[in-house]
């Protein structure tokens, strides 16, 4: 017996649908549960990072722009944006979770176009929902049973059109950018090579040899892209790796400053206290964790 179409429905997938692909590569998850004061000063990742007050406040900076965030507070960092957080008195519980984000060719996805809109990447949780994807999220990588990642990634990308949608912003207008794709290519392809070459200095010509361009047009769309030079990029790297390794590690700092590409310590002070704003030690003086930071990690290749 046929189905009246009352009774039957379908819904077919236009070719639309796969241009607005949402592939996550899921990196860690971090929880910085305490009463005591902690801090990180400014730095920058080439990843997305999602954040979730839950108990306290926490001033925060992105790319200059400051807000307190306070229970229920979210707020995310896109790839190449400047960021520093300061705890304020009292007990606090800060959460977070890292990915990359892909489209189905493989290149990396913005929310807002660089540089960004800080002052609209922070949102507050007032119907708790939020919440629950990170909960979610959390549940999955510390049990680790089987899909777990896979499941991670699905619950990050459903929080994305939840973010998307409460903002308002959609693929259509981000792909609406004067910012052609080879462009964008080109800058990724570079930054991947920076980051992979952080132990010796790459000149603008070894880099645009290695895009297969000219030195000029890296140096020009490298700056339009992410509002740094091919330098300025590659001391924010070595920066952030030396934060993390003054905080994670007991290395000493004239090993930390080598370990990051610089050869002299004296030069790696000086550019470090000039981004952070204090030295390397006092830099672990004040944030060498006597605080409680949970961290699990997967594997690039996982």
């Amino acid at each position: 017996m046929a189905l009246n179409k009352k009774e039957f429905r379908s819904v077919e997938i236009d070719d639309l649908t796969f241009d607005f692909q949402l592939l996550p590569q899921f990196i860690n998850i971090g929880q910085i549960k305490t009463s005591k004061p902690w801090g990180f000063e400014s730095h920058v990742h080439n990843n997305h990072e999602w954040l979730l007050n839950r108990k306290g406040k926490v001033r925060c900076w992105i790319d200059g722009y400051e807000f307190t965030a306070r229970r229920g507070t979210f707020y995310f960092i896109q790839p190449g944006q400047s960021h520093k957080q300061i705890s304020e008195a009292g007990e606090t519980d800060h959460c977070s979770v890292r990915f990359h984000l892909y489209n189905a060719a493989k290149q990396e996805i913005y929310l807002f176009q660089p540089p960004g809109n800080p002052q609209r990447q922070v949102l507050q949780d007032r119907n708790g929902q939020l919440t629950d994807y990170i909960e979610r999220i959390y549940k999955e990588v510390w049990k680790q049973r089987q899909g777990w990642k896979q499941i991670a990634e699905a619950i990050i990308i459903e929080m994305i059109w939840y973010v998307r949608r409460k903002l308002d912003i959609f693929p259509a207008n981000i792909e609406s950018s004067n910012i052609s794709i080879h462009h964008r290519n080109i800058v990724n392809q570079a930054k991947r090579y920076l980051q992979s070459n952080l132990n010796h200095q790459v000149g603008l010509e070894e880099l645009s040899n290695y895009c297969c361009t000219s030195y000029y047009h890296i140096g020009r769309i490298f700056k339009n892209i992410t509002n740094m030079t091919p330098l300025q990029y590659t001391h924010s790297l070595r920066i952030a790796k030396a934060q993390h390794l003054l905080v994670k590690s007991d290395m000493t700092i004239y090993n930390i400053a080598n370990s990051v590409g610089f050869q002299d310590a004296a030069f790696f002070t000086r550019q470090f206290k000039k981004t952070v704003g204090v030295t390397p030690k006092d830099y672990r003086l004040r944030c060498f964790p006597e605080i409680l930071i949970q961290e699990k990690s997967v594997e690039q290749n996982q």
